[in-house]
């Protein structure tokens, strides 16, 4: 048996109608208040890690699901995105790893309050450019967003992960309203 492998995902936040992202690994949950308002989004957990321990398992589920929420009083029928992206192309730490090996899964989007509406997008693997993980229309009234997002490191055994430093990937949230 092989020695147990942690990849970590640690978690960044950005937030508004252009991308603020914010400079500092987060160390729990993570707020940001952008210049264009007092919109907090929240990120928890800060961390998500993937134990890998058996080698004929295809792909290793990350041991939490991510909750990306907000709150604000949007504008009716008004459309709202988030995105996500990595800082790099590979792990930091890990160069021979690629970000493209963590299949991000939107599980639920959600919006309280009178006509918001929430959809989730397709799984898609992690990348650096930007990928819009759920959308929907705006509340009209002050309403909270919750999206729930999963992530899973796919073909675990084809890469070999560092112990220490751990191999980690830094995230950016990006909420933009219309």
């Amino acid at each position: 048996m092989l020695p147990a492998t942690w990849l970590s995902i640690v978690l960044f936040s950005a937030l508004g109608p252009k991308a603020h992202p914010v400079s500092r690994p987060l160390v729990r949950a993570a707020a940001v208040t952008p210049a264009c308002g007092n919109l907090v989004v929240t990120a928890t957990p800060a961390s998500i890690s993937f134990l890998a321990s058996d080698p004929d398992s295809p792909a290793v589920a990350g041991n939490a699901v991510a909750s990306i929420t907000w709150q604000s009083a949007g504008q009716a029928r008004q459309p709202w995105t988030l995105s996500i992206q990595t800082g790099a192309g590979t792990f930091e730490s890990c160069p021979a790893i690629p970000v493209s090996a963590v299949l991000v899964t939107c599980s639920r989007a959600a919006v309280s309050g009178t006509g918001g509406s929430g959809l989730c997008s397709a799984a898609a693997p992690l990348s650096a450019l930007p990928r819009v993980v759920a959308s929907g229309d705006e509340s009209a009234s002050n309403a909270s967003y919750q999206v729930s997002l999963s992530f899973t490191l796919t073909d675990s055994w084809k890469y070999a992960a560092e112990i220490n430093p751990p191999c980690t990937i830094s995230l950016t949230y990006t909420v933009n309203f219309q």
